[in-house]
């Protein structure tokens, strides 16, 4: 089933929230990079996207993000279609909206381009050029869904994981941004509804920053979202919010660490792990106990020592031969981090455990408990066909059936098309 998705269907006319959802929106859509320089021209960016979207909302009662992308791009031209919507903007009850409409107005006329309005404008070009790739574009033209389905009376408990074409995942950015930014408005806007997790995979390929994956780490489990934030390496956080490798960890209840290779990140976990005494062999001290036990045998033999004396010596002196020396060290160094067995997961739960521990998880497609549940990767694996691990002939490829839907499964949103897969030999029941 080809879905159209909608991530601005939570714009209404009605809402009474309307300017602060077009603002989210906004810092979603063209987040500030922290840069001094552009930081003018960012939140300027930012402001003509939250007009723009008022404006045609309260004109027209909804927005698609195509009509929004256009008159972006066309910010300050003489097209009457931006004609229209400025003339609007002007007339806005908002002031800031009609005061920032007067302002282009009177910058056609001004050579020197003192306001910068150049820059504003390049701006907009820039965040919105994605939407000139026409596949992109059409995925959120006419929409059919938006994710107001996922907090419906009876819908079932949702995970939400927008998967993409890593080739194409930064021409995407704005746009998967936008998605989550929809989802997350109608889940905290509706508290009653079955819990979501979020799974957010590779979120630190999305450059240029991301202001809500701070909140999705803070306080959205308040609303029955559970974000699995999933990065290559921790130094990825910093690319979504300033300092995001030290702030994002700290709200996070659960942190898994596996595959190790970035030393940074070893040196992290190492210090997590804290250190613990061992007992070792100090060969130095024991060899120098028996020499003195074998001593002070000599010396009694020699009528050199009381026995008495002695045999305190001989009972001292074999103890310390056996005794144990003891050193404070890391439990796992960073060079022992990284050179962790395939597969191992160094798991933290602060507040449940009292500290880390290191378990071992195979691959799903390796563990025969979990053969068959998963269909392919559409990007990866090989087209029509999946690689899992069978009970007695190890690693096997199995072909995916398409079939028509069983009538009890037949009302579900994703077999609308009156199909569903699975894979060969594990249909579900």
């Amino acid at each position: 089933m080809r879905v159209r998705i909608s991530p601005t269907s939570h714009l209404k006319a009605a809402s009474p929230t309307l300017t602060v959802d077009s603002g989210e929106f906004a810092k979603n859509w063209h987040p500030e990079t922290g840069h001094g320089q552009a930081k003018f021209f960012e939140q300027m960016a930012q402001l003509f996207i939250t007009a723009v979207i008022v404006t045609h909302v309260r004109t027209h009662g909804e927005i698609t993000l195509p009509e929004l992308a256009d008159h972006c791009v066309s910010v300050g031209s003489l097209s009457d279609e931006w004609l229209s919507l400025e003339y609007e903007m002007s007339q806005s009850s908002d002031r800031e909206i009609a005061e920032l409409a007067k302002e282009l107005d009177r910058q056609r006329d001004n050579i020197s381009d003192t306001g910068g309005w150049d820059g504003i404008k390049n701006e907009l070009k820039r965040s919105f050029a994605c939407m000139r790739d026409e596949q992109l574009r059409a995925s959120v033209s006419n929409p059919n869904w938006d994710f107001s389905e996922l907090v419906k009376p009876g819908a079932p408990p949702a995970l939400v994981n927008l998967m993409e074409d890593h080739r194409y995942s930064e021409v995407s950015q704005p746009v998967i941004r936008a998605l989550y930014n929809s989802t997350a408005h109608y889940k905290m806007g509706a508290l009653d509804a079955r819990p979501q997790a979020w799974l957010l995979d590779e979120v630190g390929n999305i450059k240029g920053g991301w202001p809500m994956v701070e909140q999705l780490a803070s306080y959205a489990a308040g609303y029955n979202i559970r974000a699995l934030i999933i990065v290559q390496s921790l130094n990825m956080l910093d690319r979504l919010i300033k300092d995001g490798s030290k702030v994002i960890p700290q709200s996070c209840g659960t942190q898994l660490f596996m595959g190790i290779r970035y030393l940074p990140d070893a040196e992290v976990v190492s210090r997590l792990l804290g250190q613990e005494t061992r007992p070792f062999d100090d060969f130095t001290i024991q060899q120098n106990a028996r020499y003195a036990q074998q001593q002070a045998v000599m010396s009694v033999a020699a009528g050199m020592m009381d026995e008495m004396q002695a045999a305190a010596q001989i009972r001292h002196n074999k103890a310390m031969a056996s005794y144990r020396s003891v050193i404070k060290r890391p439990v796992r160094t960073p060079d022992e981090v990284i050179n962790t067995p395939k597969g191992g997961v160094f798991v933290f739960m602060p507040g449940e455990m009292e500290r880390g521990a290191l378990n071992y998880a195979p691959p799903y497609w390796l563990r025969p408990d979990l053969a068959g549940r998963f269909l392919r990767d559409p990007y990866h694996s090989p087209k029509g066909a999946v690689e899992l691990k069978t009970r007695f002939r190890g690693k096997q490829r199995r072909i995916i059936i398409n079939d028509p839907v069983p009538d009890k499964y037949a009302h579900l949103p994703q077999y609308a098309d009156g199909r569903w897969d699975y894979v060969d030999g594990y249909i579900p029941s």
